[in-house]
């Protein structure tokens, strides 16, 4: 009457696992915290690539977009926002930096 279906299923690597349960700790780390949702995704993004390095121009391409954003919302007279940017500019150049230190360790050495 009813016929077994049998599904074939990629498996999926046990690292991608692991990785999904470090960047869903990182958020639920930062709800116990209270952070905002802006702080919750910046710190997932920093277990992110820790975890799946990024070539270090990306963070470093974000941070420049926040900081050229400051100027524009000092220029209208708001001083929370323009402080908020400043910190995510900080954050992401922190993700840069440490990006940048992994890729010249793993550099090879020319023979």
């Amino acid at each position: 009457m009813f016929k077994k279906i049998n599904l074939k299923l990629k498996t999926i690597p046990l690292k991608i696992y692991v990785d999904t349960i470090f960047v869903a700790m990182a958020v639920f780390i930062g709800a116990y915290f209270k952070w905002n949702v802006v702080e919750i995704m910046i710190f997932g993004v920093f277990i992110g690539t820790l975890l799946r390095p990024v070539p270090s121009h990306y963070p470093a391409v974000v941070a420049l977009f926040f900081l050229a954003l400051t100027p524009v919302f000092l220029a209208f007279g708001n001083n929370l926002v323009p402080e908020k940017l400043a910190i995510y500019a900080y954050f992401f150049i922190i993700i840069s930096v440490i990006m940048g230190i992994y890729e010249i360790r793993n550099e090879k050495s020319p023979s």
